[in-house]
């Protein structure tokens, strides 16, 4: 005849019905016990200010770069409206210069685009 449950401490004297019982108490409480800390943990990750005390240098630090290129972005626009009218200065010279070199390769107005842009440009204007 079969011995029962000899070689565990926890479960002997028991039936399998008490011993099934037992485990599914257990399983069901580390079950809750982990329902338990993922709504906590689901709580601090959708609160705002948790998250804010916890990732502020990384906040600072990113508000710092946004600052920086704001700042950049505005020096640049400010140094380009000053040196606009030099700029235009020294496309109009070279333009010259192209003009005096070679008298018949004088651009139009437009820019020159490709022949397939053009093809198709027409077509268009043909078939429209």
């Amino acid at each position: 005849e079969r011995q029962r449950h000899v070689d565990h401490r926890i479960t002997r004297g028991m039936d399998d019905r008490e011993q099934v019982e037992q485990t599914a108490d257990r399983i069901r409480d580390e079950l809750l016990l982990t329902l338990e800390e993922l709504d906590r943990r689901r709580g601090r990750a959708l609160d705002v200010r948790y998250q804010v005390k916890q990732h502020t240098g990384a906040l600072v630090a990113a508000g710092a770069v946004a600052m920086v290129l704001v700042g950049a972005g505005v020096g640049l626009a400010i140094y380009r409206s000053r040196h606009r009218g030099e700029v235009l200065r020294k496309k109009r010279r070279k333009a010259l210069q192209r003009a005096w070199a070679h008298p018949d390769q004088l651009a139009s107005s437009a820019d020159q685009r490709p022949v397939g842009a053009e093809l198709g440009r027409k077509l268009i204007l043909i078939f429209a």
